[in-house]
């Protein structure tokens, strides 16, 4: 695996891991009929807290991820047209080889002294 591919898994798990956690501070944040009013709110403010927290993460762990995703897609997209340069140039050189190759059929062809006919003499076919 490359660098690149080891960060978007590690970002992945990150990812993960942190909704995880928002999951389990939902759920504890529930009020309990046991305590007061004022505690309830206390304890809801520090879960809102520790769900802020926990969001923020996420988003920074998300930006991060798509910037790495970003660098794959331009590097990607540098390596095709790098790709398509090569193929021009491949095709070019083609076209010049098959070129002088041509020339030089076509000038062969004039150097050359042109060869004696010869006559065929037709016999006569006797009916």
């Amino acid at each position: 695996m490359s660098s690149e591919e080891n960060k978007l898994s590690e970002l992945q798990k990150r990812i993960e891991q942190t909704k995880h956690e928002l999951k389990q501070i939902k759920q504890h944040e529930k009020p309990m009929p046991e305590f007061i009013n004022t505690t309830n709110v206390i304890r809801s403010n520090e879960y809102l807290l520790k769900e802020i927290q926990t969001h923020s993460k996420l988003v920074s762990v998300y930006e991060k991820y798509s910037q790495e995703l970003e660098k794959m897609v331009l590097s990607t997209s540098v390596i095709k047209s790098k790709i398509k340069q090569l193929k021009s140039r491949i095709n070019t050189r083609k076209k010049s080889k098959t070129r002088i190759k041509r020339r030089k059929k076509s000038s062969r062809k004039i150097r050359r002294k042109p060869r004696k006919t010869r006559k065929v003499k037709r016999k006569k076919l006797k009916r």
